[in-house]
């Protein structure tokens, strides 16, 4: 028992105890309430530091456990889909070899019989069956590409929020209608297949559209007069009906069914049809409507005698089915250019201009049987002009080109000439100005337009300017006009790179390519700079300017690993060899890729629609595509721009082209670069359209079509698409394309899962060493805290008793 009077020390030190109790109370209370230690880290004294670090790392390593948690699922989706599209794509593989053991050749109709042999019902069903396979598994790859987990596309790259294969078609016959086979057919490479390009009409100023055409003239379709001086003596039988020379070969070439007219003869003069002509050529047999009366040339009058001949229209009678016939006959192979079927137009003669549709042509081409009649007339050269007569006949091939050659206007400068004369010199192909630093603001690879103020204005394409800004160094391919200009006001404009079908440009420099040299021997050009051409890629094309000599169209075969050097197609050769220190004044170009589709709208209904491309210009201003449907023999069809005008080419795949790098932990990435265009999907999707496009088989009669008849096109096609197929499944040995097959890409998805997995399991591991390192801190045994709580409380109620006693204590106590 407190006896003592307190002192206020002694009465602070008693509330001091008394409050510490209290805390421990209190941090007890807590303890047993809640598991925690404390409920504030500066309570935890020197141990806080550890606890907080340990916090943190287990807060970063549950943030990577969650987002590898989500990478994980999204591998499994892509490894899922990928095992169903290998699974597809085996199975119709299987189909497609066995479609191929048939004898396709052998399908295609023979129109040169009567009946013509068709295919059996049989190969048709067979036809129809292997061609629902291929769309069905496109279709099916399709929705595996669209494969979509937690809101993602998945193959989608940078675009995950829209489906990244664009498939709208739900039938055989949707697919069909746009890609037919014979005008439309599916792209035939990569680069095609997944172009996707769009041109408005603020580029193109408008489109003009036009029909190509073959054009002949009537020089070459008359044999070369024989005359008496070759042939040796003459003789006729009038019993024979015959005309014998004494040289050998001296009627070689003449054929059976022309006409020839005689001089020099006498009575035999005049014109003969053609019976038949003797091995040897020396005997010819007249029709009998044409006869001869014995005689014979020789000697002197051989000097006179010429057998020639004329391009002669006919009309004659079949004697065996008595129908009209209604030829134009000429010399062997004269003809041979032309297609049966098509619709030729004729003009120069006296009788038969117009057009005619040809119904056959002769095996030797000497002779164009006509579905319309003609008026008989020959033509010898002497009244009327053989270059004259001119033979035109559309092809399977149009143009699309655009109105303005030139792109949009970027700076306009003014010289005056006269104070600054401007010399032009045609044989270097250069301009000089008076004055130093005149064209100091042009660029080497710029297109400019000199407008002389006197009415005469030239494109031309800069190759380099001189260091003093006074010579401009102009292409071959744009030379020089005119002469010097030493008055009035000179205006120059440099314009855009991007014109006509141009997509985008790269110039040569230092930096970006170093030297650029092309090979003739090698068909190549290379680069000094390991990737300068990575951007391109096989398939596509590109239009070089500023390399003369290999300046246009070039149509890519490869494109090396280390993006050096490109390979060009033997289409395209390069001309000279040459090199282009920092390819200085080079521009190339990219373009629509040969073969993609080009869709055309809101330029005119006639025209509006799908188009495979065929070629490019080598300035960039023209397509060839295929069609029969344009202005034919010269004529053209222009559209103004009008805003709205659209020239696209369409692609399968609608995702983005960025990969993604996703990190594990703080030392250890992953790039997910599987999307649906990488080119081993790529190349599914173009061997199962290939197969699945109309027209497998060609049906069509070569008297109904300009266009050729693929007589292989069912074989060629199942060839390529298995080659595909089986390049789809595993490239070749010495492949270095990124996902260029099914096998790299399963590979590559599994590895990664393989590494996401591994890195979740020792991130779960090491969060749960974390989790009891922590708890091993922060926590405490509630029973513990409890005992310890009632013990505490205990101590406190003393302490209360004990203030309570010495507050009661005073002096007055012991008086």
């Amino acid at each position: 028992m407190v006896t003592r009077v307190p002192t206020t020390a002694s009465y602070n030190l008693y509330m001091t105890r008394m409050r510490a109790t209290q805390s421990r109370v209190n941090d007890a209370s807590y303890q047993a309430t809640t598991g925690q230690r404390y409920d504030s880290y500066d309570k935890y004294g020197l141990t806080t530091y550890r606890l907080l670090t340990l916090e943190n790392e287990y807060s970063g390593v549950s943030k990577f456990l969650e987002t590898n948690k989500i990478t994980q699922t999204t591998l499994e989706a892509q490894e899922e889909a990928i095992d169903s599209i290998r699974t597809v794509m085996l199975d119709f593989r299987n189909e497609l070899r066995d479609f191929s053991s048939e004898d396709l050749k052998a399908m295609t109709p023979d129109y040169s019989v009567d009946p013509p042999e068709m295919p059996t019902e049989e190969e048709l069903a067979n036809i129809q069956r292997i061609q629902n396979a291929a769309f069905e598994a496109m279709s099916q790859i399709a929705y595996f590409l669209n494969t979509k987990v937690d809101g993602v596309y998945i193959f989608g790259g940078g675009e995950n929020n829209t489906p990244p294969v664009d498939f709208p078609y739900t039938t055989l016959e949707e697919f069909q209608a746009v890609f037919d086979g014979n005008f439309v057919t599916f792209p035939t490479s990569g680069s095609a297949d997944l172009s996707s390009v769009k041109t408005g009409d603020d580029v193109t100023g408008g489109l003009e559209f036009a029909q190509n055409f073959f054009e002949m003239n009537a020089n070459g379709t008359i044999r070369p007069t024989i005359n008496g001086t070759a042939t040796g003596d003459i003789t006729f039988s009038a019993a024979d009906n015959t005309m014998t020379a004494a040289n050998m070969g001296s009627f070689s070439n003449l054929t059976a069914g022309s006409k020839i007219t005689l001089t020099g003869t006498g009575a035999n003069d005049g014109e003969k049809i053609i019976k038949s002509v003797s091995a040897d050529g020396t005997t010819v047999t007249f029709e009998d409507a044409t006869p001869v009366t014995d005689g014979t040339v020789q000697g002197a009058g051989l000097n006179g005698f010429n057998v020639s001949s004329s391009l002669d229209f006919r009309v004659e009678t079949d004697p065996e089915t008595g129908e009209t016939v209604y030829s134009l006959n000429g010399a062997p192979g004269s003809f041979l250019d032309l297609q049966a079927g098509g619709e030729i137009e004729i003009t120069g003669t006296a009788n038969n201009n117009g057009t005619k549709v040809i119904r056959e042509i002769s095996p030797d081409g000497s002779r164009i049987i006509f579905e319309d009649p003609v008026v008989e007339e020959s033509i010898d050269g002497t009244g009327i002009a053989l270059d004259d007569v001119i033979f035109r006949q559309s092809t399977t091939e149009g143009t699309i080109s655009a109105l303005n050659p030139v792109g949009a206007v970027l700076e306009t400068y003014t010289i005056q000439a006269g104070a600054n004369n401007l010399t032009v010199d045609a044989g270097a192909n250069t301009i000089t100005a008076a004055d130093a630093d005149t064209f100091a603001k042009i660029k080497p690879g710029q297109t400019i337009t000199l407008d002389d103020g006197a009415g005469n204005t030239q494109t031309l394409y800069v190759k380099n300017v001189s260091a003093d800004g006074r010579t401009l160094e102009i292409s071959s391919d744009t030379p020089v006009t005119g002469g010097n200009i030493t008055a009035g006001t000179v205006t120059l404009q440099t314009h855009s790179d991007i014109h006509g079908f141009i997509a985008d440009t790269m110039k040569g420099s230092e930096l970006k390519t170093g030297n650029i040299s092309f090979s003739a021997a090698k068909n190549q050009m290379s680069s000094t700079v390991i990737g300068a051409f990575s951007h391109l890629k096989p398939g596509g094309t590109i239009i070089v300017q500023g390399a003369d000599g290999n300046n246009g169209a070039k149509y890519i075969e490869s494109v090396s690993s280390d993006g050096r050097t490109v390979t060009f197609s033997d289409e395209t050769p390069v001309n000279v060899d040459q090199t282009i220190t920092n390819g200085t004044g080079v521009t190339i170009a990219r373009t629509y890729p040969v073969s993609s589709m080009l869709n055309l709208s809101d330029v005119n209904p006639s025209y509006n629609g799908n188009y495979t491309i065929l070629g490019v210009s080598d300035d960039g201003n023209t397509l060839t595509v295929k069609t029969e449907n344009f202005p034919k023999y010269g004529d053209s069809a222009q559209f103004a721009a009008t805003g709205i005008q659209s020239v696209t080419s369409e692609s399968y795949y609608s995702g983005g082209s960025l990969s993604s790098t996703h990190r594990l932990n703080e030392t250890t990435s992953i790039e997910l670069n599987v999307t649906a265009e990488s080119s081993g999907f790529e190349k599914l999707f173009r061997a199962m359209g290939n197969i699945a496009q109309g027209n497998l088989l060609d049906t069509r009669n070569p008297l109904d079509t300009l266009d050729e008849v693929d007589e292989n096109r069912a074989y060629d096609r199942v060839m390529e698409s298995l080659d595909l197929l089986d390049e789809a499944l595993e490239s070749r040995p010495n492949s270095k394309e990124p996902n260029g097959d099914i096998t790299a890409i399963q590979y590559s998805v599994v590895s990664k899962l393989d590494t996401v997995k591994s890195t979740i399991d020792n991130q779960t591991s090491l969060q749960n060493s974390l989790t009891n390192y922590i708890s091993d801190i922060k926590t405490v045994d509630k029973t513990e805290a409890v005992t310890m709580l009632l013990q505490e409380i205990q101590n406190l109620n003393i302490s209360y008793a004990v203030i309570s006693q010495v507050n009661q204590l005073s002096l007055l106590n012991y008086l």
